[in-house]
């Protein structure tokens, strides 16, 4: 019977398990942080059509009708019923390559817009992995201080019964009692800390993850030395290709603004039906075509302020992606670092375990011989439980460390996802244009 229920268990936890992978691809399309710069993106690419415009001509048509009294010279009154009917094609043919850099202006912006999305893909879902390793870390130490209540609750059963036998002394008992009572407190806060992470779990999820439904990630292969994965950080990261189409995006808007440095030409077509107009009754039909040439001499020097702005712009663009460049960099290093570290700190640790366990089953057998007191039995067991934790902390650290690694590279989301990513797609950064336009109405309760 307890082998079916077992088996049921198993079954059960098997059905529902729930991998950083299948996890990271519900958030992508149910968390509102991701959610926000996806709208943003398509909003933003609206401004393309937008800016084209400027291609295009304007065709305007103007319709009215009224009544117009008044007398004439000759002492004649009139009261005529008036209409007013006209429609005008306008179509600008140079305006100093204003259109053409106002065009890439926006498509610089977009695609900005689009890494933009991107870059907080895989800050939520490097957010996401973090918090569902310390939910899996926690749930895993909450076990070791269980068992380490099962371990003083043996200790406490060996000391009374040598104590009802008049072989050891009370001070003896209320010493395992306080270790026992000491081992439930931190069983406790433990459990506080495993509730902490699943709540910060829950507010990226929208939901409650049980640690028995997950699984520990698998490991990673990392690029072979840090030179290189420096290299793929740089050319990939998505807050540096951020920054490198705004830099694109501050250029064009410098172009655009000396613009009015040269003369604006437009082509106007108008089409007037008039009717009983300033007082002359009858039809009175006008076609026109006109090409305009405009060009501002002065202006106050606002048009070179606004270049000069624009220059400024260029270079605090620069600054920011170097800025950018550092910490991207920094946070490569003390990734590496952490790896490299770790993983020398865990050898070490499993020694410890290994000899911490061998010191305690030693010192339990030479407690019952009468060889060891309560105190060293309970030190060795302390070492061995501590031993426990910290193997457990490192190793999830270490694994930690690792995806570290990929989240400055930009890689942390198709390393985990493979084919599944749709991140890029979603904006168009694939080479195809996304399908993804809002609609109304939307529900503000969700």
């Amino acid at each position: 019977m307890n082998i079916k229920i077992a088996l049921a268990l198993t079954l059960a936890t098997a059905l529902f398990s729930q991998d950083i992978k299948t996890t990271i691809n519900e958030i992508l399309s149910t968390n509102p942080i991701i959610l926000e710069r996806l709208k943003n993106y398509n909003a933003t690419k609206e401004d393309i059509t937008t800016a084209q415009a400027g291609y295009f001509p304007k065709i305007d048509l103007s319709m009215g009708i009224g009544k117009e009294d008044g007398e004439k010279p000759v002492d004649q009154e009139f009261d005529y019923s008036v209409y007013q009917n006209s429609i005008t094609y306008t179509h600008n043919l140079f305006n100093g390559f204003e259109t053409t850099h106002r065009v890439g202006q926006q498509k610089n912006r977009t695609t900005a817009a689009a890494y933009s999305y991107v870059e907080k893909v895989n800050d939520t879902s490097f957010e996401t992995l973090n918090s569902y390793l310390e939910v899996m870390k926690n749930s895993e130490l909450l076990n070791i201080q269980k068992e380490n209540i099962e371990i003083n609750t043996e200790i406490f059963k060996k000391v009374q019964k040598l104590y009802d036998s008049g072989l050891t002394t009370l001070s003896e008992v209320n010493k395992i009692e306080s270790a026992l009572s000491l081992a439930k407190s931190n069983y406790v806060v433990q459990e506080n800390t495993l509730l902490d992470a699943m709540h910060k779990m829950k507010r990226l999820l929208g939901r409650y993850l049980e640690p028995s439904a997950m699984t520990r990630p698998q490991d990673v292969a990392l690029p072979q030395t840090i030179e290189e994965a420096t290299k793929l950080a740089v050319q990939n990261n998505p807050s540096l290709l951020v920054g490198t189409y705004n830099i694109k995006m501050a250029r064009e808007r410098f172009e655009e603004k000396k613009a009015p440095f040269f003369p604006s030409i437009d082509l106007e077509v108008s089409k007037s039906m008039n009717k009983n107009l300033s007082g002359i009754e009858g039809n009175y039909d006008n076609l026109r075509a006109m090409v305009y040439l405009k060009y501002n001499f002065f202006n106050g020097f606002a048009d070179k302020a606004e270049v000069q702005k624009s220059i400024s712009s260029i270079h605090q663009e620069i600054e920011t992606k170097d800025k950018l460049r550092r910490e991207v960099i920094e946070g490569m290093n003390l990734a590496w670092s952490a790896n490299e570290k770790l993983s020398s700190q865990l050898e070490h640790l499993n020694e410890y375990k290994r000899f911490s366990l061998k010191t305690l089953t030693l010192y339990s057998k030479e407690y019952d011989l009468g060889r060891r007191s309560l105190l060293d039995l309970l030190s060795a067991q302390n070492d061995f439980i501590a031993a426990k934790a910290q193997i457990i902390n490192t190793e999830y650290n270490l694994l930690f460390a690792k995806y570290r690694v990929l989240d400055a590279m930009g890689t942390l989301v198709s390393t985990v996802l493979g084919e599944e990513n749709t991140s890029y797609a979603s904006v168009g950064l694939n080479g195809e244009t996304p399908k993804n336009s809002d609609k109304l109405p939307i529900s503000y309760d969700r």
